[in-house]
């Protein structure tokens, strides 16, 4: 049995909303040159959302930041800068925006499925076995663990997560079903090993990103917000299923318009 006890609700310790919440991580997925970056790029747009910093893993940004204005932007691209110690540089930069004041408002990995790559090279080091799938499991998606008592956020998306800054993952699909004429029947993320059924539970938005040419002849994208059958996706803020021309000024605005219910 357990001993009753007292607790005493006050304004002190309940959470206080002003206005609409917004979301605080996002996904955004699909094939190469479908949108994605230039979406989480036009964070740059958005009153209260920059300066943006874009960690740049294979050469996403080039040519998109072009688009935006650049003062608002700064891009570090580790390959160029550290190659062969990529992962290293980027863990210990996420760690200072972690712990330190900085400037940035959002900050996007693009993509995020190239950092997994060089967490899963570097926990090969580790050791044998499955110790690179442990590593970069426990690195970038293991959510809170209770030790000694006290619960420790272990993976670096969930402590971006609960950030004062927007985080903005890109990631790669994976086309997980294909019919006897290739075509795509379901799209997931490009994620390996057991953070594969974590990674979609930690941010507010995951949104798949298509590209299809319309009877103009315009070449646009969709920002698909809720699962189909066809594809993984979700929001918590009553988003329209589809955006057409998505941009983080469109999102937002339509987060901010919401009728409150």
């Amino acid at each position: 049995m357990t001993d009753e006890f007292e607790f005493n609700l006050s304004e002190a310790s309940l959470i206080q909303f002003e206005g609409n919440s917004k979301p605080q991580m996002m996904i955004l997925y699909g094939p190469p040159g479908n949108g994605k970056s230039y979406i989480a790029a036009s964070a740059s747009e958005v009153e209260g959302l920059y300066p943006i910093l874009i960690i740049d893993t294979e050469g996403s940004t080039q040519g998109t930041i072009d688009l935006f204005d650049k003062d608002r932007i700064d891009v570090v691209r580790p390959q160029e800068t550290h190659p062969g110690n990529e992962y290293k540089f980027v863990v210990t930069l996420l760690e200072s925006l972690l712990t330190k004041t900085h400037k940035y408002k959002t900050v996007i990995i693009d993509t995020a499925d190239v950092l997994q790559e060089w967490s899963i090279a570097a926990g090969r080091q580790k050791g044998d076995g499955f110790a690179h799938w442990n590593f970069t499991h426990s690195e970038l998606t293991a959510p809170p663990n209770k030790r000694d008592g006290k619960w420790e956020d272990r993976g670096l998306f969930h402590r971006m997560k609960a950030a004062d800054f927007l985080s903005i993952l890109v990631i790669h699909d994976k086309r997980e079903a294909l019919n006897d004429e290739g075509t795509l029947m379901y799209a997931n993320l490009q994620w390996s090993g057991q953070g594969k059924t974590k990674i979609g539970g930690i941010p507010d938005v995951v949104g798949y990103v298509t590209r299809d040419t319309n009877s103009a002849g315009k070449s646009t994208s969709t920002l698909h917000t809720a699962p189909t059958k066809r594809n993984l996706a979700k929001n918590r803020f009553n988003l329209p299923h589809k955006i057409d021309d998505p941009s983080m000024t469109v999102i937002f605005d339509l987060i901010d318009n919401k009728e409150d219910k």
